[in-house]
């Protein structure tokens, strides 16, 4: 059954079109349903709209704001109000008025008169957000209220709504009067998360029964749905660069040396699940509370032991462009290295901590190998590197911990697909240079999802997370450029790069 008003398919309970308002009418003979005004049961198919409204499957124009109360639109009202503690507490610290200026140059004419102006007009900014987030919760409630009485749904799912709409408003209550109030924020954004699947992914609407794990299952598919349309495009794109590469060397005689290769190639090589990384949370936990304890028991003197077997554990587990990599060494070769990063790191008050970084990750890519490489325990491969600088890591680590604080971890996605960028290009296993072409947004949920969870459980799912984290960087990672793919028992064509 469709609307004859907007086309769109309609389910048999609903009495009103929860796409354009129009009323659904059972005038048809059979039970047949219509919607829209004037029309009646043989022309409710779509196709056969009356005089004067829309063709279906094409937007009607909106003259009237009530149309805009439709019960798809109550739902997405709720599933907002749901979010409303975060924007409110990331603006709020925005908009807090102060600037980091010295009290001597306070007095200054023209500072002080900029500083007065600057927190006139934050403070208005601030007031604003928080009225808006106010009556933007008031609103969902009211929506969740007229889902209820309106169009009926008595289902667990729509009083989760109701509930969660309750708790984002008593959390941004309490972050306005800066009380305890506020960690009603969390359960309110962990039910959020239900209802955007509920409501945007599985297009079930908010009726019948709650079931949370199902909501849950389908970020999985969806975004992995996404993740094949946007490597889907960008293989489209990268084909049809190279064919016109093709076509500008050959001008249309003879093929470019090695082409046939090289489009062999492009196929092992970019985010084409080749690689990916298959490591447990549940064993990194272990690791974790081992190194832990190991860890204060001897002072952290067997700390170089427990980082070499975390290192052994994920390395061991890490596949880039099809091959498994493997690590070498134990913590005895790192000993005299981990005391003198400590001792450093202690002696320049922890800026000498980023440079600890990337001589470890110098320590760890030297003793890394592709698994079937015939070195042994201990061998030093001269051609796996890192050479990556500590002065670009501690300015990407100090641009983490700001964007982290100001947008409480939120953009957190986009300074790590940098990091990873970074890291991937100054990192070579066995001569081969790496690359990364993670996109922040499409790991944006996944995210949101790894802090509420940590948050939730008091940080044990951080091992969980760590592994969704490592997933998401390891499959994006891959070996640079499209010359040497890895194909077993095939050498490059000739032409290739070596």
């Amino acid at each position: 059954m469709f609307c004859t008003n907007c086309g769109k398919e309609l389910n048999g309970k609903w009495k009103i079109c929860p796409y354009c308002g129009s009323e659904v009418k059972q005038d048809a003979p059979g039970g047949e349903q219509s919607a829209g005004p004037g029309l009646s049961g043989t022309n409710a198919a779509p196709g056969n709209a009356a005089p004067g409204n829309a063709a279906p499957g094409g937007a009607s124009p909106i003259h009237d704001p009530k149309q805009l109360l439709t019960q798809h639109n109550f739902e997405l009202m709720a599933v907002i109000g749901a979010f409303m503690g975060i924007p409110l507490s990331i603006l709020r610290r925005i908009f807090r008025g102060y600037v980091p200026v010295p009290y001597s140059y306070r007095r200054i004419g023209g500072v002080a008169g900029f500083l007065s102006n600057f927190s006139r007009v934050s403070g208005f900014l601030r007031g604003f957000v928080t009225v808006l987030a106010v009556v933007l919760c008031v609103l969902a409630l009211v929506s969740v209220v007229m889902l209820i009485v309106k169009y009926e749904e008595k289902g667990s799912a729509v009083y989760a709504a109701l509930a969660a709409d309750a708790c984002s408003l008593l959390g941004c209550i309490g972050i306005i009067r800066h009380n305890l109030l506020w960690l009603f924020v969390l359960p309110a954004v962990v039910a959020g998360a239900d209802l955007v699947s509920r409501v945007l992914i599985r297009k079930a609407g908010l009726g019948g029964s709650l079931d949370m794990q199902q909501d849950f299952a389908a970020y999985g598919p969806f975004f992995q749905k996404t993740k094949r349309a946007s490597e889907q495009e960008n293989r489209n794109q990268a084909g049809a660069q190279q064919g016109s590469a093709g076509a500008g060397y050959n001008n249309g005689s003879a093929a470019a040396p090695g082409a046939g290769y090289a489009q062999q190639a492009y196929a092992s090589y970019g985010n084409n699940g080749s690689s990916y990384f298959d490591g447990e949370g549940i064993t990194l936990l272990g690791y974790n509370l081992l190194a832990g304890l190991v860890g204060s028991v001897t002072c952290g003197i067997a700390m170089p032991w427990m980082i070499c077997m975390i290192a052994r554990w994920h390395l061991e587990h890490t596949v880039i462009n099809g091959r498994r990599l493997k690590f070498t060494r134990t913590g005895g070769a790192m000993f005299g290295l981990w005391i003198k990063w400590c001792l450093l790191s202690i002696i320049t008050c922890g800026i000498y901590a980023a440079w600890a970084y990337t001589d470890y990750k110098r320590f760890e890519k030297k003793h890394t190998f592709y698994a079937d490489s015939a070195a042994g325990e201990g061998a030093v491969c001269d051609a796996s590197l890192f050479d990556g600088a500590g002065i670009e890591y501690l300015g990407y680590s100090l641009l983490l911990s700001l964007v982290g604080s100001v947008t409480c971890q939120i953009a957190n996605p986009w300074i790590m697909a940098m990091i990873g960028k970074w890291e991937a290009s100054h990192t070579a296993i066995e001569g081969d240079r790496l690359d990364f072409d993670g996109d922040a947004a499409q790991f944006f949920g996944s995210y949101i999802l790894i802090l509420l969870l940590t948050a939730v459980t008091c940080g044990i799912y951080g091992a969980w997370g760590q592994v969704k984290i490592n997933r998401w960087l390891v499959g994006h990672t891959y070996v640079a450029g499209r010359n040497q793919p890895y194909i077993q028992n095939q050498a490059p064509a000739q032409g290739s790069v070596q």
